[in-house]
């Protein structure tokens, strides 16, 4: 058994006020997966950038670049049981997301109608936002079961899959200096 690493986060960027402002109760707007509890294999869809939102695509996330550098973001972060099947199932994946990224596009318009009507369900072809990302990667790989499509997962619909368990809820810088003291010890 292994585990993944769901993180959920809300930035304070005029994105994340825009999407807040139509899911107001889960408080979170993005939502990434990592391969280890450092978050230092952690990938999305968003911003390639720290200040153009439109730039965007597939990434893996660093937490020293981009809004995690000049921001204390509030995060949730949970741990995930899954099989050694299906975390090779999502690294395999991954490695076709990293080897392909520049065929993938971030789905702007499929997230902005989402904001305006949350059923409306736009299939495009190699086009993510973090939340079908994270999604199609736990829904594909079989390591959950999700309640909706995942085009019309929220970020905070992922803290309700069963076999989460919440490690940290706070400042993600607060999480992640907390992992370097248990590193050191």
């Amino acid at each position: 058994m292994r585990h993944v690493f769901i993180v959920l986060t809300f930035s304070g960027t005029l994105m994340s006020w825009l999407i807040k402002m139509r899911y107001p109760a889960g408080g979170y707007c993005h939502v990434s997966l990592a391969l280890d509890e450092n978050l230092e294999r952690m990938y999305s869809f968003g911003r390639k950038g720290t200040y153009n939102a439109f730039n965007a695509g597939f990434i893996r996330e660093d937490l020293d670049k981009g809004v995690f550098r000049i921001k204390d973001v509030r995060s949730r972060v949970y741990s995930m049981q899954v099989t050694d099947e299906q975390y090779r199932s999502l690294l395999g994946t991954l490695e076709g997301f990293e080897r392909d990224r520049d065929e993938y596009r971030f789905d702007i318009v499929g997230l902005l109608l989402r904001v305006v009507s949350p059923r409306f369900n736009l299939a495009r072809d190699k086009h993510y936002y973090c939340s079908r990302f994270v999604g199609e990667l736990l829904r594909d790989s079989g390591s959950a079961d999700l309640p909706v499509d995942p085009r019309l997962m929220h970020p905070t619909m992922f803290s309700d899959l069963k076999g989460m368990r919440l490690l940290h809820e706070g400042s993600l810088r607060v999480y992640r200096a907390k992992r370097h003291e248990k590193i050191a010890v």
